[in-house]
This record gives structure tokens, sequence and C-alpha cells, in this order.
């Protein structure tokens, strides 16, 4: 990761933890002013609202202005690709212009530039072998994702951004479903890829600890892991490919679903690795909720009460085990938030949930009046209510 010094990383994120303390109670006003003003880097940042919306904006402007091009000099079929090509480079140049130029950190801009050049350089890709009759389309789609998913680690390298890198991870997990023609073949092939990506991970991880660049080498083999649950949970995936629900690979896949999160439990609890703890926990969750469907076992309209009487008597347990430890605790497990922003990400998913639309109507609506006996409205023969 080059633009940014190993320095000016590991400041902005000891800063925003010395907010977090701050926010939390952990620390004084003073002690956080006093700790902020060693830890300035000098670069721009700006509010995650504002940032958003400058990559919104960033993404539509790199669109346009090579919309715009196309549309102007009209390049043939065979030629688009260099169009795409350059649109790429240039994308990716004005992103580190962007960086270098004005000192732009997590800015929305120059992310925005750096995301078109991932899509560029996929769609120059596609549009290169797309009229090669050697190749079929679903073979230039392929062979696209794997030339995204390679700028996507260029990019994930070069700013540092980790969804970037989670990126990369989907691009290349979802090429062989274009390149191969067996399904099974295909999700062996991509689990595979997406183990070794997470080993790799894990690795680079391994030599930084919880510091960086070990922090986004966290987030990558979160998404590694995940990824290859997504894929094996057949239940979970049918939009990528149709399975046959017999056979060997079948129940593979069924007797993996359940492997995986009790693996990943293990090794996220044994390294104190709180993403992979939160998502092993949510494919755990899933696994539960995908077991019928795997035993093509009838559902009763219970089965929702039961599992939510399932979860709670899990959360009670698991707080009350760790509050009997030493402390209140176990192994540095608490069994309550300390840190702000972890309440914050708490109240945020709450209202996600209520924002959720209802699937029946709270209010019915009231049956219309009968009209019976209004002016002849309810007459035969044409009779109207002036009549």
């Amino acid at each position: 990761m080059s633009t940014y010094s190993t320095d000016q990383e590991r400041a902005v994120r000891v800063l925003r933890r010395v907010r977090d303390w701050w926010k939390s109670g952990l620390i004084t006003e003073q002690q956080h002013d006093r700790m902020a003003a060693d830890l300035d880097t000098g670069l721009r940042h700006t509010n995650v609202f504002l940032r958003a919306t400058l990559f919104v904006f960033g993404l539509l402007i790199a669109l346009a202005a090579t919309a715009l091009v196309g549309v102007i000099l009209e390049p043939g079929q065979s030629t688009a690709w260099i169009l795409a090509g350059i649109a790429a480079a240039a994308s990716f140049a004005l992103a580190m212009w962007l960086v270098t130029g004005f000192r732009l950190y997590r800015f929305g801009i120059e992310e925005a530039f750096a995301v078109a050049s991932i899509f560029f350089a996929g769609a120059a890709v596609i549009l290169l072998l797309e009229p090669m009759t050697v190749f079929s389309w679903d073979t230039a789609i392929g062979f696209g994702f794997v030339a995204a998913a390679i700028v996507a680690f260029i990019v994930f390298f070069e700013f540092g951004f980790v969804y970037a890198a989670v990126i990369a991870t989907a691009c290349a997990a979802l090429a062989p479903f274009e390149l191969v023609d067996s399904d099974v073949a295909r999700r062996l092939i991509a689990v595979a890829i997406l183990a070794a990506l997470f080993l790799g991970a894990r690795l680079q991880r391994g030599d930084h600890g919880e510091e960086f660049p070990g922090d986004a080498y966290a987030v990558m083999e979160a998404a590694a892991w995940g990824g290859a649950y997504l894929l094996l949970n057949l239940k979970a995936s049918p939009w990528l490919s149709h399975t046959a629900e017999a056979g060997w690979f079948y129940w593979a896949t069924y007797a993996a679903i359940w492997m995986l999160p009790a693996a990943g439990l293990w090794i996220a609890v044994r390294d104190k690795h709180r993403l992979l703890l939160d998502v092993n926990i949510a494919l755990a969750i899933a696994t539960l909720m995908s077991n019928k469907a795997y035993l093509n076992a009838p559902r009763q309209a219970w089965d929702p009460i039961a599992f939510g009487v399932l979860m709670i008597a899990i959360a009670l347990g698991v707080r009350r085990w760790l509050a009997s430890g030493a402390d209140g605790s176990r192994d540095g497990f608490v069994p309550v938030r300390l840190l702000a922003s972890e309440r914050e990400r708490l109240a945020t998913a709450g209202n996600v949930s209520v924002l959720q639309p209802s699937l029946h109507p709270q209010h019915p609506a009231a049956p219309p009046e009968p009209t019976v006996g209004h002016g002849g409205q309810s007459g035969g023969a044409g009779a109207k209510g002036s009549f």
C-alpha cells in the first residue's frame, strides 16, 4: 500500500480509536485533545454523508464522461475496448492525482475514480474478447471478472480501500461460473480460490496482528470465509446456478454448512477475531434457516417462533456464561458493549429493521359504504344519480 505511508495509516486508525474511547467515557477530553494533536497526519477527511455523496457523483461523472467520448468518437465493436481501457487508466491516474495532489483520505471522489477503473478494466477485456470467434460471451465475461479482480487488488494495495479487496474476492469467485460448464466444478473451483485467498490473508494478518495492515487483511479473510460458505450453501445461493438435490455433492455441502460456522467460531474465538466471529454467527443462523430446505421438510407456521426462542436462549446463555467468569469476563470477552461505536452500530441496525416494510397492512382498509338508495345509483336500465 504505497500511496499512504504506514505511519499515516496507523495514525488514522489510532485517532479513530482515541475518539471512540473519548465518546465511550474511557478517557477525558484533555487526554483526547493531547493524543489527537500527536496523531495529526495532514490528510483531508470528510464525514460519511459527504463522502458517500462525492462517491456517487464521482462515479456518475466517470461513467458519463466515458459515454460522452464514446458518442462523439463512435468507436466500432472491434475498437470499443480501447476506449474502455483508456478510461480505466485515466480513472486510476485521476484517483492517484487527487490523493497525492490534494492529500485526500477516504474523501469519496478519489474512491469513485478508483472503483471506476475496476469497472472499466473488466469492460475492456469483455469488449476485446467478445468479437473473437474463439470466445463465447460467457467466456468473455469470465475473463472480465478476472481482469476486474486483478485491478481491484491493485487498487487495494495502492490506496488501501478495504472494499476493493472484497470486490476483488467476489470477482475472483464469480469467474469460474462463466468459464466452467459443470456446476459442481464451478463451485469447487470458486471455493478453492476463496480458500487460497483466506489463507493468504490469514498469513498476512498473522504478521501484523490487529495493527495496520493486519486489520485490512482481517476484512479480506472474513469476506473469503463468508463467500466460501455462500457457495457451499446451495439453498442460500440458488441464483448462482442450480445443482441437483441429490448425490454426494449435495450432501457434502449439507455437512459443510454445519462444519464451517463451527470451525469459524472456534478460530475467531481463539484469535479474538471480532469480524470473523460476527460473520460466523451470521453463518450459523443461516445454517439453521437452511436446514429444513436441505431436508425438504415441511415448514410450519410456528417455525419463526421456535427459531426466535432458540436465539434468545442462546444469547442469554452465552451472556450468563461470560458474566460468571472472573471479573465478569472470559479470556477477554465481556457480555457488555464498552465502546460507543458498537452501541451506535447496534442502534443503526435497529433503525434499519424498523424501516423494513410490513408484509401486511397494519390497519385494514374500511369496507366501502353501501350505495343503495342514494339517488338511484343502484338502479337498473342505466339509472344515474342525476335522474
